[in-house]
């Protein structure tokens, strides 16, 4: 979740407190049962788009102290753009775990996480995958019985 607001809301607010907290209560509150890392990713993005809306209008719940809310900088302008970005994220995750294709999810997902951090790439795409998403042009030969594997771990 940090690396995903940081790529759509970059340094918009509500800040990334705000967010680890709404991902503390998406997990509470949805006890997902997901299979793999990107489901879970796809699950608590859904959940924060729904808490957003519910947090313009009642505030964000403390799970520190009952009964208190958690203040943010943003405002109601902020709140609707980073409902708007998360939206968006929400629907690349969602296509990228559907999609069948590892080349072409890669590269949803890597386009939803972002290319590189200050010191590191954060998603690099398969070896077998070019740069548009596309799969690279097997080196087997012709009637080969094996061809190069892919590790399925994109979708």
């Amino acid at each position: 979740m940090r690396q995903v607001r940081r790529n759509y809301l970059r340094d918009a607010h509500p800040g990334g407190f705000f967010f680890e907290v709404m991902t503390y209560w998406a997990f509470v509150d949805g006890a997902p049962k997901e299979t793999s890392q990107a489901a879970y990713l796809v699950f608590a993005l859904e959940q924060i788009v729904e808490t957003l809306v519910q947090v313009a209008e009642n505030g964000l719940a403390d799970p520190t102290l009952p009964d208190k809310i958690i203040s943010t900088r943003a405002d109601a302008a902020d709140l609707e753009h980073a409902t708007a970005r998360l939206t968006e994220a929400r629907d690349l995750a969602a296509e990228a775990l559907r999609d069948e294709d590892d080349c072409a999810s890669a590269l949803k997902w890597q386009e939803l996480l972002g290319l590189t951090t200050e010191d590191e790439e954060v998603f690099p795409l398969p070896e077998y995958c070019n740069p548009d998403g596309s799969t690279k042009k097997s080196d087997a030969l012709p009637g080969a019985l094996v061809s190069p594997a892919g590790t399925g771990r994109y979708a």
